[in-house]
């Protein structure tokens, strides 16, 4: 069953000129539909610019969709007063990317983690509760009274992590969540996020640049580019046998670590063009090098071989 379903979900940001001149339009996402099941990790991949952020913060409704349907636990999301908007966030929580900034500098760690539990007025045992999540993300307890400038980046992230997990949510968004650590510690906490996931049987989606993060974790990948998704499937399947373009080239681009193992790198020219301006036909055509004329012209249509999702007319 569904935890959560995207369709067609579009969000464009207005840039006005002024009181009297209206601006472009910067589609920022432009027409995604996916499913996340529950107990499910689904990664989302993509180069920076490419929406995946802002997918999420209009899923959790921190953005009003310009057009679309986001439905959790088989209701619409955009459509609930206040109110109930409150309550659905009780089991939709966000890891945010920088351990720093998303830390309130002013604030405590018990009452950062414990924050959740005071807006939904949780507060039973909330002493306990706040010990025993910090405990389990492997910051003690003797910290608790510490501000957040007091911890390392990677202590910092797993008090995000604590934040995150003290309403015991049925979904976590993961924006980027070890993009700005180093590498030992990047594994610490992707297995400790594969650990609650087992405990706590919630469903991740994993958002990351680098592919080498999510593949490991993932049941499935979806592929971003300018605002679309280009490529889905489960994770082994999107790896061992990428059909899009641009999923060869991130995947040509993920280091092996194994020196007598050649690959070869597809590498890919020019800039990603901007959202405000986006190319007609396929966005990716600007770059790809197996691009044909009808690549220019028209913009691809989803087709799926062995639930393997690909938007490429190559494969026409």
């Amino acid at each position: 069953m569904s935890l959560l379903k995207v369709e067609n979900l579009k969000k464009y940001f207005s840039l006005n000129k002024g009181w009297f001149k209206k601006g472009k339009l910067l589609k920022a996402v432009d027409d995604i539909s996916f499913a996340l099941n529950e107990r499910e990790t689904l990664g989302i991949v993509g180069e920076s610019g490419c929406g995946k952020t802002t997918a999420a913060k209009t899923i959790l409704r921190l953005y009003d969709l310009t057009d679309g349907r986001v439905e959790f636990q088989g209701r619409n999301l955009h459509d609930l007063s206040r109110k109930e908007t409150k309550e659905a966030r009780k089991d939709m929580q966000i890891i945010f990317q920088n351990p720093v900034s998303s830390l309130d500098p002013r604030m405590k760690i018990r009452d950062i983690v414990g924050e959740g539990l005071d807006i939904h007025g949780l507060t039973e045992n909330r002493a306990e509760k706040i010990v025993s999540v910090l405990e389990r993300v492997g910051i003690s307890s003797d910290y608790i009274d510490r501000y957040p400038h007091e911890f390392s980046g990677g202590q910092r992230q797993r008090i995000g992590i604590a934040r995150a997990l003290i309403l015991e949510p049925k979904m976590i968004i993961a924006d980027e969540p070890v993009s700005a650590l180093d590498v030992s510690m990047q594994a610490q906490i992707i297995n400790l996020l594969k650990e609650l996931q087992e405990e706590y049987n919630m469903a991740y989606l994993l958002i990351a640049h680098d592919l080498s993060v999510v593949k490991h974790v993932s049941h499935r990948i979806a592929v971003m580019y300018l605002g679309k998704i280009v490529e889905l499937a489960e994770a082994k399947d999107l790896c061992n046998n990428p059909l899009h373009p641009y999923t060869q080239a991130l995947l040509s681009a993920v280091p092996v670590p194994n020196p007598e193992i050649k690959t070869k790198k597809l590498i890919l020219k020019g800039d990603i063009p901007s959202p405000l301006n986006p190319p007609a036909g396929c966005r990716f055509h600007t770059r790809c090098p197996l691009a044909k004329n009808i690549c220019t012209r028209e913009e691809p249509q989803r087709q799926e071989i062995n639930n393997h999702q690909v938007f490429c007319h190559l494969l026409s």
